[in-house]
């Protein structure tokens, strides 16, 4: 999958140099996937979480989040 384009940043004074991260259809029907997917377990997931982790894998970077279940360990 192509990367989408990056832009400047935004026009807001003081936010110019933050990235503005662009979706595409590809973008969009990766998140419907993941949608679908965390409705079907009966888990769905907030869209916003779900448009960052869409993002994430389009530009390849990592995602760190404190929001883990009590008790769980990535070992």
């Amino acid at each position: 999958m192509p990367r989408p384009a990056v832009s400047s940043g935004c026009s807001r004074p003081g936010l110019s140099r933050i990235p503005v991260l662009h979706s595409s259809d590809d973008n969009a029907a990766i998140w419907a996937e993941i949608a679908a997917s965390t409705e079907w377990r009966g888990r769905p997931r907030p869209q916003n979480d779900t448009w960052v982790a869409v993002c994430c894998l389009a530009y390849e970077l990592s995602m760190a989040t404190p929001n883990v279940p009590v008790g769980w360990s990535a070992r």
